[in-house]
């Protein structure tokens, strides 16, 4: 890896701008992990979460660094963290998934190329781009997912799936990604049976997801057997989704974009390219990044740590980013979060949203899992809920800055909602909370082009400032980010 570089003054970015100052820190070696770290991996695979400890650092946008270094766990914390395990939802997809209702391979003359018009209307089709495309696991071909609806109406979903980013997080049983395609059942957005879906009726393709790199990497790694290389293809497979999509809809009033966990990086990532493919066909644009924000701990740490993931996924050559992000990846000064904002701008638009849980537990354990064995940082690992929430206001407050960003907040740690039928029963008070207002779902529908007015961001809690969060607590919002 190339030498991380001070980022703290004279580099572009959003974040930078508002004060946000990152350190310098170089990689650090994961090859020689204890083997805490790899029992911390194997509850990193089965979705549980550190709750305890208290909040820490300064109030400043970008914290300072703790007086003492804190402790490793030590055997009961492990065990209660055991003990969590069936409590949350994994990173895995959930439900029972059916088969499609036919294949179909763009590199057989046999079936022209897949058209959409040839498909039968509210058919299921499982598409093989072939060519450069692949997934982890090298005997199985990656594909997508499409079900016909309205040829006007497009509902485009990043599907999510972990992440890996060393041999240790690659190979199983401590696998933190999916290695090969496995499709969710239709549920949430995805039902296109339910009335109460406002997407029932869209045209659904589903980029599906075995690379572990939230649809982004072109590289390889020495990961397999052996240092045998493994295949990071998330790119070209998110590139020959959108190239066939593409000339599948002469028109298009609608795009509406979905996702979940590492799906939701993988929107954050793409939304600017996509949107540019259809720009021509002036459809109303919504985009639900549903479930990662990118958030890890410490927060100077936050750039070093993204190179560290970019340079392992090869992430800056293509042609997902602009000529310009590209040279700042390349350069050591590109953070996903000034780019999804740079979006926004060149989008205005375009409907952009996010939904969090205020504790999700994924988001949590997996910032916590990749501190520890990618930058050996004990102190990101011991990021407590607070901590987590506290810097998920500071991206927030810096997203809601742009006029056509939206967030809605929900007490409790669950991690997504949209691919389930959680859709219909979440509400700010929880995941399946009816007393709280409005419903994710209504909330979700109120958006162009179901309503001319843009509905608002949703929190619920006490009013605070964002320099100000109470100490050891989640139950406030920032004053811009509530209801």
């Amino acid at each position: 890896l190339k030498p991380f570089r001070c980022t703290g003054s004279g580099a572009p970015g959003h974040f930078r701008d508002a004060g946000r100052a990152f350190g310098c820190a170089a990689p650090r070696s994961s090859h020689s992990m204890a083997l805490f770290s790899k029992l911390c991996l194997a509850l990193l695979v089965c979705g549980a979460v550190c709750s305890d400890g208290e909040a820490q650092g300064s109030t400043h946008l970008r914290g300072q660094p703790s007086a003492e270094a804190p402790a490793d766990p030590d055997e009961d914390a492990i065990r209660d963290l055991l003990r969590q395990l069936s409590t949350y939802r994994g990173w895995r997809p959930q439900g029972t998934w059916s088969p499609a209702d036919a294949d179909c391979h763009l590199d057989d003359a046999r079936d022209r190329g897949c058209p959409l018009s040839a498909m039968t209307q509210n058919q299921v089709y499982d598409v093989y781009p072939g060519g450069a495309t692949a997934c982890l696991n090298e005997s199985t071909p990656f594909y997508f997912r499409v079900r016909k609806g309205d040829p006007d109406k497009l509902l485009y979903n990043f599907q999510g799936g972990g992440a890996c980013w060393s041999k240790l997080t690659f190979t199983p049983p401590l696998t933190g990604c999916l290695h090969e395609p496995t499709p969710d059942d239709w549920s949430g957005i995805l039902n296109f049976t339910d009335p109460a879906n406002p997407y029932r009726d869209y045209t659904m393709v589903v980029v599906l997801y075995c690379s572990g790199d939230m649809h982004a990497g072109s590289t390889t790694q020495p990961w397999g057997r052996h240092g045998k290389d493994v295949q990071i293809r998330g790119f070209e497979n998110a590139d020959a989704v959108l190239k066939w999509t593409s000339q599948q809809f002469p028109t298009l009033s609608s795009l509406v974009f979905g996702s979940c966990s590492a799906g939701s990086l993988g929107l954050q990532y793409w939304a600017n390219r996509v949107i540019d493919e259809f720009s021509d066909r002036g459809p109303d644009v919504v985009a639900f990044a549903d479930s990662f924000a990118g958030i890890l701990w410490p927060p100077r740490d936050q750039q070093a740590s993204q190179d560290f993931l970019f340079e392992t996924w090869g992430m800056c050559n293509n042609s997902a980013l602009d000529d310009a992000a590209q040279q700042r990846c390349h350069n050591g000064e590109f953070l996903l979060q000034d780019y999804f904002i740079e979006t926004m701008r060149k989008h205005p638009t375009a409907n952009v949203n996010m939904i969090n849980s205020k504790t999700d537990a994924v988001q949590i354990l997996f910032g916590k899992g990749f501190m520890l064995t990618a930058m050996d940082s004990r102190e990101g690992f011991s990021m407590t809920p607070q901590q987590f929430y506290k810097e998920l206001n500071v991206v927030l407050a810096q997203y809601i800055k742009e006029p056509n960003f939206r967030s809605y907040l929900v007490d409790g740690t669950q991690h997504c909602f949209t691919p389930y039928q959680l859709t219909y029963t979440t509400t700010p008070l929880g995941a399946e909370d009816s007393d709280g207002t409005p419903r994710l779902v209504d909330w979700m529908s109120a958006f162009p082009r179901f309503a001319s007015v843009v509905p608002s961001s949703v929190c619920a809690g006490e009013e605070v400032a964002l320099g100000t969060p109470p100490p050891n607590r989640t139950d406030y919002c920032h004053v811009a980010l509530s209801t």
